[in-house]
């Protein structure tokens, strides 16, 4: 408890790394059976340009704000404060990003669950690959880049849950740079992917605007809470916010055939056949597919832009309570798409 960190962790330019990177500004990694309260890192965690990076696993950079890795537990009052941005200047990473301004990973257990109350990010989150760095994938939130566990229902049916209550992201999250992949990022305001896990969100907010600034046969799944969820489980929001804008600013051009732009003020894509129930929820902020965009691709839509959810083709979506806009601002949850020369699809 009660533990700050105030000095910034900087990886030089041209360092060697024959391995993967795992920093956290106040422990690369916590397994909590009980209790962290009131843990704040206002140091910036800056990576340069790496170099000599191994492919597959052994190539992986995992950046969190407070922890690399989150195992279990109740954290309680934990922030990362503004000054304590991340900026990823990379080149030859030839495997994932997985970052969160809060921490890359929250990992469990079925006996050791992970609870987050009172926690926030206020740190910007930046990645900027260097042109013609060959990255496969990467997965950024404003809270964490993913939450990983994967368990099966107990005996009764249940099954294990993350839990985030008065959370909140106001840190920025932009991805730039030139990708030469066709892997699409992943990025959201609190989360990037959720591949696996049950998340119940309570009073959560979003403030922070979310960016993809260029787009190059990439086609980046962007969201307020989350970019993109794949989850075998159920996600449940319940009186959360999202104010931030959520946009793709820049020229997108030769996207592969069979990618598509999807952009959300909650969640980018949701394809998985679970529960996603926003109950009580608003979305305030822009969402904005900007730029002249080229796609050439034959899909009949190379875009999907929402004010909830960008896209979803068999997933369980239901919106009680839940409003998209402001009827006395009309700005405010405005969705807006730029010069799109072949099909765009509205949700």
């Amino acid at each position: 408890d009660n533990v700050d960190n105030s000095g910034n962790i900087t990886v030089g330019d041209n360092i060697a790394l024959n391995g993967y990177l795992a920093v956290g500004g106040v422990a690369r990694s916590i397994t909590n059976y009980g209790e962290v309260k009131n843990c704040n890192n206002s140091g910036a965690i800056n990576i340069g340009k790496c170099s000599n990076v191994k492919t597959g696993n052994s190539g992986r950079l995992y950046l969190g704000g407070l922890f690399y890795q989150a195992l279990g537990g109740t954290f309680t009052n934990c922030v990362n404060e503004a000054t304590g941005d991340i900026t990823i200047k990379t080149g030859n990473w030839a495997s994932r990003h997985i970052v969160g301004g809060w921490a890359a990973y929250f990992s469990y257990t079925a006996t050791n669950l992970t609870t987050l109350v009172n926690c926030e990010n206020k740190g910007d989150v930046t990645d900027i690959p260097a042109d013609g760095c060959a990255i496969e994938s990467c997965e950024i939130g404003g809270f964490t880049g993913e939450p990983y566990a994967n368990l099966a229902a107990d005996e009764n049916g249940a099954q294990p849950t993350i839990v985030l209550t008065n959370c909140k992201n106001s840190g920025n999250v932009t991805i730039g740079g030139k990708w030469t992949t066709n892997h699409n990022p992943m990025v959201g305001g609190f989360i990037g992917v959720n591949n696996y896990d049950c998340i119940e969100m309570n009073t959560c907010e979003n403030s922070g605007n979310v960016t993809v600034t260029t787009v190059e046969t990439v086609a980046p799944r962007v969201g307020g809470f989350a970019g993109h969820d794949t989850n075998n489980g159920w996600w449940n929001l319940n009186n959360c916010t999202n104010s931030g804008e959520i946009k793709v600013d820049g020229v997108a051009t030769g996207i592969a055939d069979g990618y598509t732009i999807k952009l959300g003020g909650f969640v980018g894509i949701k394809d998985s056949n679970t529960n996603l129930v926003f109950t009580n929820c608003k979305n305030l902020g822009k969402v904005t597919l900007g730029g002249e965009q080229t796609a050439q691709s034959t899909k009949a839509y190379n875009y999907c832009v929402g004010g909830f959810v960008g896209y979803t083709s068999i997933a369980k979506i239901t919106f009680p309570g839940s409003v998209n806009g402001s009827e006395t601002d009309p700005t405010k949850g405005a969705v807006t798409i730029g010069t799109a020369k072949s099909g765009v699809g509205l949700g």
